[in-house]
């Protein structure tokens, strides 16, 4: 047992001294550095309340972040809107030797299998009060939820309820894999 121990001391003292010795290489913040942009179908944007944005872009210069941007971009500002419209195809992988297509290409497919899904795996949905299944495209895959119908207030203003309990999960376009299943809260 001792000799384990000194062992791990010694190789502890042996990574510390590599770690110290090294040097971080000096960042980079020149202005003809590329532009990157991250596109992010759900943004943590304030973890302290769990505040979510979706469909933003992340806009990073060189190595420094520069903005957020409304939508999923992936060109600059400048361009124009017909070159931000479209997000690119989904690429599959080859199936049966032949190029590979989604398999799941349109919200009612989706909400077929979501909804096949639910029968089988959440009984206890409630279709009556959380009517409305959406399908949310979400590049790669569809984001499927179950939500309450829109309320109009007495005002005319649109009272959107989200949650509930209910079943949400991902479908994937290519194959159609289900994953992050969960419920909402």
């Amino acid at each position: 047992m001792k000799s384990i121990t000194a062992m791990l001391a010694a190789l502890a003292a042996c990574l510390a001294t590599s770690v110290a010795a090294q040097t971080p290489a000096p960042a980079s913040v020149s202005p003809d550095e590329r532009t990157t942009f991250v596109q992010a179908g759900r943004l943590l944007a304030d973890p302290a309340t769990d505040v979510v944005q979706r469909d933003k872009t992340l806009v990073i210069e060189g190595n420094q972040f520069v903005e957020v941007r409304d939508g999923l971009v992936e060109t600059p500002v400048s361009a124009p809107a017909s070159a931000q419209s479209q997000p690119p195809p989904t690429a599959c992988p080859v199936r049966w030797g032949y190029p590979g297509e989604p398999l799941v290409t349109t919200p009612e497919t989706a909400i077929a299998i979501y909804l096949a899904i639910e029968r089988d795996f959440f009984p206890g949905a409630e279709p009556g009060e959380y009517s409305q299944v959406e399908a949310v495209d979400e590049g790669d895959w569809w984001g499927m939820y179950r939500h309450l119908a829109p309320e109009e207030l007495p005002n005319g203003d649109l009272l959107i309820t989200r949650g509930g309990g209910q079943l949400s999960l991902n479908i994937a376009k290519c194959d159609a894999a289900i994953s992050d299943v969960h419920f909402t809260r």
